[in-house]
């Protein structure tokens, strides 16, 4: 009778929370458990993605400090030797491509030495570093300045039109160089001695060859009294 619900078993009784747990408790124990677990599995596994993720970018970005450790000056972030070598190589490239030209100035400080000296390295650093910017600034944005070491600077101006151009860009290095640096509370004046040589119109092709012509150039206008600008192959008046 109670299967088949006639009476007095055809009504339904209350239902209570007590009656569920009494009947259910071990079903709702083992589930309650599985949730708990599945849901710390998830957290867990939440928090391992994330940390693998901000260990992936802290790599990354390790691995370019040490990039660019390996291809620019530590003092003042110019490119160092290794990054002109490629840069200049890519120049020459695009220089015979569309048959324009490159250049090549060498700079080296005038009288950088005894200032580094008598105001101290600190002092001789913020002047590099101030140099640096300076010269940045007077160059186009697809020219290429770098520092060699202690107060020698290499510029690859790429995609000139002409040797006119070229000197023109070098001419206002020299002249950004000559300006009065406030320095240790004084103003400090330097100049430079700039060796300069052009692709193709020296006759070499190679970065190295380039640069060294450029040197060359360089200890030219020191020895020819300083404060002054050498072709690498002057042209005859």
């Amino acid at each position: 009778m109670r299967r088949l619900r006639f009476p007095p078993f055809d009504r339904v009784g209350e239902l209570k929370w007590q009656d569920v747990w009494d009947r259910y408790r071990a079903a709702i124990l083992v589930g309650s458990g599985l949730t708990v677990v599945l849901a710390g599995l998830v957290a867990l596994l939440l928090v391992k993605q994330r940390q693998l993720l901000t260990e992936r970018a802290r790599l990354a970005e390790l691995k370019n400090e040490y990039k660019r450790a390996a291809t620019h000056d530590a003092l003042t972030g110019l490119p160092n030797r290794l990054l002109l070598h490629d840069r200049l190589a890519h120049a020459i490239a695009r220089a015979k491509r569309y048959e324009s030209l490159v250049a090549v100035a060498f700079v080296d400080l005038d009288g950088f030495k005894p200032v580094n000296d008598r105001l101290g390295h600190d002092a001789g650093d913020a002047l590099l570093v101030a140099l640096a910017r300076r010269m940045q600034d007077a160059l186009r944005e697809t020219d290429t300045l770098a520092r060699l070491g202690g107060d020698e600077f290499v510029a690859v101006l790429a995609d000139l039109p002409d040797r006119e151009m070229a000197f023109k860009l070098v001419d206002r290095l020299n002249e950004v160089l000559s300006q009065p640096f406030p320095l240790a509370g004084e103003e400090v004046r330097l100049s430079a001695s700039i060796g300069v040589a052009l692709y193709p119109a020296d006759g070499v092709d190679e970065a190295d060859q380039l640069v060294r012509l450029a040197d060359q150039a360089m200890y030219r206008a020191k020895r020819d009294g300083k404060n002054r600008v050498a072709a690498a192959f002057p042209i005859a008046a």
